[in-house]
């Protein structure tokens, strides 16, 4: 073999070895050890970005907390591009997937029809919060007039506090209801939780198109309230204390605890994402 061939065959081989190193390395993920006794899902976001950020975990996170029935659920990374959740308790799995990969919904609602400061004589009175079984805050309502009681501690309790308390628009159900103030679009992905004068309370960063919305409300409504509505729960109803010109919007009175709040300020960061997900796989 001449020494040109010999240089040719050895170039072939480091190539095909690189390759194949390359290859493996691309298609290895470390792999999360089984928690025994947990339903485990690993997801990927759509589309797949190069390195995940924090995001989609954060989704994950905030979204397990609405699952009925959970115990512990853990959150870790596999890879570079996916996320695996650990759940235990007696979970239905297919219910948990929609629940975990459903796109979010966040809205901003002014309650003209909740007694305030503002409005006395309105037909609704926000009761003392509760909890729900999944141990998050539940807002209820009584009508004045009627003393019929809604309670936000179900889904279908929390249904009838979009129709009846809040009147919120519905392209087809309700299309002369209201429509919210804000939406997710108007958020920017810097909610955070913190202990202020002494009570927990959540900051939300409105980006330039909600933070003039929302400065010209709260010029005109003072002392009335507004609703936070996440996925169709009100997570938080502040009373608006003063205008707020800046787009950086304090919400307390609502958290039982610092954990609440950060559970709160997750979730909002969360829906205000654009990171769909898929299950890859479930056991």
């Amino acid at each position: 073999m001449s020494e040109r061939t010999e240089l040719a065959v050895t170039v072939l081989v480091i190539t095909l070895v690189l390759g194949a190193f390359v290859y493996w390395c691309s298609g290895r993920q470390e792999t999360v050890p089984h928690r025994p006794g947990a339903t485990r899902l690993v997801f990927e976001p759509v589309p797949q970005p190069a390195g995940m950020s924090n995001g989609a975990e954060r989704s994950l996170r905030a979204r397990a907390r609405e699952i009925p029935d959970a115990g512990e659920v853990v959150v870790d990374r596999e890879g570079d591009n996916r996320i695996v959740v650990e759940i235990t308790g007696h979970v239905d799995t297919r219910s948990a997937i929609q629940l975990l990969t459903r796109r979010g919904t966040l809205d901003f609602y002014y309650l003209r029809n909740v007694i305030s400061e503002r409005n006395p004589a309105a037909a609704w009175e926000m009761l003392a919060l509760e909890t729900d079984s999944n141990g998050l805050v539940a807002y209820s309502f009584r009508n004045k007039a009627t003393d019929k009681v809604i309670r936000g501690d179900t889904p279908e309790g929390r249904n009838h506090i979009l129709t009846d308390v809040i009147n919120a628009w519905d392209q087809a159900a309700n299309p002369r209801g209201d429509k919210p103030l804000l939406t997710k679009d108007d958020l920017r992905v810097a909610s955070t939780a913190n202990l202020g004068h002494g009570e927990p309370t959540v900051t939300v960063r409105l980006n330039d198109k909600g933070a003039r919305v929302f400065a010209d409300f709260t010029r005109r409504h003072l002392d009335d309230i507004v609703a936070v509505v996440l996925n169709g729960r009100i997570v938080a109803a502040p009373t608006v204390r003063e205008p707020i010109p800046d787009g950086q919007v304090t919400i307390s009175g609502g958290f039982r605890s610092l954990d609440d709040a950060q559970g709160c300020a997750e979730s909002l960061n969360a829906c205000a994402l654009p990171v769909e997900l898929r299950v890859v796989k479930d056991k």
